[in-house]
């Protein structure tokens, strides 16, 4: 019992430091920058482009498809809202039968589905994404 909360401590952890030590590089227009995945609040797609809402109320537009986006971000702390959206669950504080609420007020509509699997992330990480 004790081995078994160590170990799921030891990787919690790990997860934690390896994600926040990870950046996300983009190119938006003509400039190439990184991010900090943890301050990617949530992705949509909108037309043709993506545009990236970050914790300090950037929208960075890029021209990638959402899939290639997800593929790319490449972390368990990144989710599938909808086909159109992902949403970043260190930055989800709350979440009710439908939505999810971010660390920035926002709230966010979410399939039942990807519910499932926020539900399930944030109960293993004991409720907070990280």
């Amino acid at each position: 019992y004790l081995k078994n909360d160590l170990t799921q401590a030891m990787k919690a952890a790990e997860d934690y430091i390896s994600d926040r030590s990870e950046t996300f590089w983009i190119k938006s227009g003509e400039a190439v920058r990184v991010l900090h995945k943890n301050e990617i609040l949530y992705i949509e797609k909108v037309n043709r482009k993506c545009i990236i809402h970050t914790s300090d109320k950037e929208q960075i537009e890029v021209r990638e498809t959402i899939r290639d986006l997800m593929d790319r971000i490449n972390s368990n702390k990144f989710v599938m809202a909808h086909r159109w959206l992902i949403v970043n669950l260190r930055q989800v504080v709350g979440y009710d039968r439908t939505c999810v609420f971010l660390a920035n007020s926002e709230r966010i509509i979410v399939s039942r589905t990807a519910m499932q699997t926020i539900r399930r992330s944030l109960l293993e990480s004991g409720g907070d994404g990280r």
